[in-house]
């Protein structure tokens, strides 16, 4: 439930003019009253006086604050993973596109997008939008919503979780990443390849690898570990860096090899490695 000013004041014992200078970053304030007072918002749920009031009247169905709170807002959030690039990203784009043209078809709204870290380090944003009375829904894109995962979950009811399981409760679409990288490979050879490298996680536990790997038995195209490149981590958090390693890996791939047997076709862990 969404508290005021005042009550966030006195929750930590603090004035209302602290909090004041606080949340409009006035520079004269301690590090730690700063730390003290953003814990507390985090924790207590606070918005701004308000919106706050507005929250609390329709809850108890008073007139004149726009909509009750028995008629859905209609509006749907999404939330991503701070790697994406949130206008250009090539992954998901369409997926964004189809989101936005299905709420319209079936008269909802999308009311947002942000990236993960914008809502978990501006705790005054997450309350604001993260909340039943603003949206009816969430929709969460290759994130596990660290930081934020317990408070989101106790405040939306209604999350569907694309790429990453939030909880055994929610709705969740998961990628087949071992048939990706099988049917990769099988487009390949069908097409007559021969000599078809990797770049990108290398691990019995990753399963795109390991589709690549089943599918060059299946097709009796024996594995060569020249034209493996590794990507070593799987927490990459800039887009420059997926490109940077997989240019590195590439060239390496050939480096390694002579021109003759150089890879006639490379199956990459994303196309933004190799863009």
């Amino acid at each position: 439930m969404a508290i005021g000013r005042e009550e966030l004041a006195k929750s930590i014992g603090v004035s209302v003019n602290t909090i004041k200078n606080v949340l409009n970053d006035y520079p004269h304030v301690s590090p730690g009253m700063r730390k003290k007072v953003m814990d507390a918002v985090r924790e207590l749920g606070y918005v701004p006086d308000e919106s706050a009031r507005n929250m609390a009247r329709k809850r108890h169905g008073l007139k004149n604050v726009g909509i009750n709170t028995k008629k859905a807002t209609k509006n749907i959030g999404c939330i991503v993973y701070d790697v994406y690039n949130k206008y250009s990203d090539s992954n998901y784009t369409n997926i964004l596109e189809s989101i936005d043209a299905k709420t319209i078809e079936e008269k909802y709204h999308f009311l947002f997008f942000y990236k993960l870290k914008e809502l978990s380090e501006n705790p005054l944003l997450f309350n604001e939008m993260i909340c039943p009375d603003k949206i009816d829904g969430l929709i969460t894109i290759g994130t596990q919503l660290e930081g934020i995962k317990k408070q989101t979950i106790e405040k939306i009811k209604n999350i569907v979780s694309l790429g990453e399981q939030l909880s055994s409760d929610n709705d969740c679409l998961l990628f087949d990443n071992f048939q990706v990288g099988y049917d990769a490979v099988k487009y390949l050879a069908e097409l007559g390849h021969k000599r078809i490298g990797y770049i990108g996680y290398v691990s019995p536990s990753y399963e795109r690898f390991e589709g690549y790997r089943k599918a060059l038995s299946d097709f009796n195209i024996p594995y060569d570990e020249k034209l493996t490149g590794r990507l070593e981590s799987t927490s990459i958090s800039k887009l420059s860096v997926y490109k940077e390693l997989g240019y590195k890996r590439a060239r390496e791939i050939l480096e390694r090899n002579k021109k003759e047997d150089y890879p006639t076709a490379l199956l990459v862990v994303d196309e933004e490695t190799i863009a």
